[in-house]
């Protein structure tokens, strides 16, 4: 009895615990846009919900060394679910940002689509100029979703 007990305590700590860390999404219009802190390599957390397009976060990860003057290769992954009953397609476009708010630097995706009900992990190559990088210190998300 006394074992029982104690495994059915564990279990609701368990229950709990994970019920705590399932993320809020707050709804956001479409397109969604947010001027964001950047720090290279760093996912940034974005925890929207577009009309049911759930998106999750977004990171800019360089491959390789980042050097001012040259460009960088990284790869822009953008991940979340689609909670919707169709496909979508969505168009993300991010524009790097210096301290003052002053535009850098601009990274377009090929705009991607999302099954129905699926989770999604898009990721693209992008050629970065490195200085933009290294200087960036905000980072402005539009994605539109069609």
């Amino acid at each position: 009895m006394r074992g029982s007990l104690m495994v059915g305590v564990l279990v609701l700590g368990v229950l709990s615990a994970a019920a705590q860390e399932t993320p809020t999404y707050r709804e956001s219009d479409n397109p969604f846009q947010e001027d964001l802190p950047f720090e290279l390599g760093q996912p940034l957390s974005l925890l929207a919900d577009v009309g049911g397009l759930r998106l999750a976060t977004l990171t800019i990860r360089p491959r390789g060394e980042v050097q001012a003057g040259s460009p960088a290769t990284c790869e822009v992954q953008v991940t979340g679910s689609n909670q919707r009953d169709a496909k979508v397609e969505v168009d993300v476009a991010l524009l790097l940002e210096d301290e003052g708010g002053k535009g850098i630097d601009r990274i377009h995706l090929e705009p991607f689509k999302v099954k129905a009900g699926r989770d999604f992990s898009e990721s693209a190559k992008v050629s970065v100029q490195g200085s933009a990088l290294l200087s960036a210190k905000r980072i402005y998300v539009y994605i539109e979703v069609r």
